[in-house]
C-alpha cells in the first residue's frame, strides 16, 4: 500500500516592491530623518557662524531669490484690495513730492538725483523707486511704506507718519513715473539749499 504524499505548503507570492503600508512608512521615516538633518545643519551653521552677516557679503543667490519672492508674495497677500483702487489728488501727489525728498531719496534716489553713497553699503541695497508703479498697485504700495520690509534697511513709516502721509508718499510714488528728470532735480536742489544737512552725500 502507498503512502500518501504530503502536499507541499502554500508559500506568499514573493512581492519585489512593498505594499503600499511599507512604502508609505518608508516615506514618513525619509522625510523625518531629512527634517531632522536639515534643523541640525541650521542649527549648526547658526552656533558655529558659519553664515557670514556683513552687509558687504551680499546674500548668495538662492538666499536672495527666497528673500525677495517671499516678500513679493507676503506683501501681495496682506495689501488691502476692498473696492476700486484709489484716486490721489494732485495736493497729495504735492505734499507727497516734499516727503519723499525728505524721507526716501537719500535711500531710493529720485528722477535724475542720486542716492547718498552711504546706501551703496546696505544689504539687499535699497532699489530705484522711477518704476515702482508698474510693479505694485496702491495698496501693495501702501502696505510697504506703512509696514516696512523685515531683513531690509526699510522702516515701518506708520511708525513716524500719519495714515494721511503715507497716503501721500503713495500718490507720489504713483505719479513718478511720469515726473520728468529736470524738474525733480529743480525741487530738490531748492529742498537741499532750505535744508542742506538732509541732501544725500
Amino acid at each position: 500500500m502507498s503512502r500518501p504524499t504530503s502536499t507541499p505548503s502554500a508559500r506568499p507570492p514573493l512581492r519585489l516592491w512593498p505594499g503600499w503600508r511599507e512604502a508609505g512608512l518608508m516615506w514618513l521615516l525619509g522625510l523625518l530623518a531629512g527634517a531632522v538633518l536639515f534643523a541640525v545643519g541650521g542649527i549648526t551653521v547658526m552656533q558655529a557662524g558659519l553664515y557670514d552677516v556683513a552687509a558687504t557679503s551680499p546674500h548668495n543667490p538662492q538666499v536672495g531669490w527666497v528673500l525677495h519672492n517671499t516678500m513679493i508674495h507676503s506683501v501681495r497677500l496682506r495689501a488691502d484690495r476692498p473696492g476700486p483702487l484709489p484716486r490721489y489728488t494732485p495736493g497729495q501727489v504735492e505734499a507727497g513730492r516734499g516727503l519723499y525728498d525728505a524721507h526716501c531719496v537719500v535711500c531710493h534716489g529720485g528722477p535724475g538725483v542720486a542716492r547718498a553713497r552711504w546706501a551703496d553699503g546696505l544689504t539687499p541695497t535699497p532699489p530705484f523707486l522711477e518704476d515702482t508703479a508698474q510693479h505694485w498697485t496702491a495698496p501693495e504700495l501702501r502696505r510697504i511704506v506703512a509696514n516696512g520690509v523685515k531683513m531690509s534697511a526699510m522702516p515701518a513709516w506708520s511708525s513716524a507718519l500719519s495714515d494721511a502721509e503715507v497716503d501721500e508718499l503713495v500718490a507720489f510714488l504713483e505719479e513718478l513715473p511720469r515726473i520728468a528728470p529736470a524738474d525733480y532735480q529743480s525741487f530738490h536742489t531748492a529742498q537741499c539749499s532750505a535744508s542742506p544737512g538732509r541732501c544725500p552725500g
